[in-house]
């Protein structure tokens, strides 16, 4: 299975890391162990989460959000 992670989207994340806090932002860091988010939450194309991706992408939003005192 073609997996869309590589050097190049560890740079991206970091870049963007580093925007939302120049821009005082909350940055959400989705990154998980590789090889555990392959084998559970990402669907066949490699790129879109399934269920279990989505479920675990929405807790950590609300998590940000009660840490900020929004949920």
């Amino acid at each position: 299975m073609f997996v869309f992670w590589n050097e190049r989207t560890q740079k991206f994340n970091s870049v963007l890391k580093d925007v939302c806090v120049q821009k005082n932002v909350e940055f959400i860091d989705f990154d998980m162990n590789e090889d555990e988010w392959v084998k559970t939450c990402l669907y066949a194309d490699g790129l879109h989460p399934n269920d279990n991706g989505y479920d675990l992408m929405a807790d950590a939003v609300v998590g940000a959000l009660k840490k900020k005192e929004m949920f």
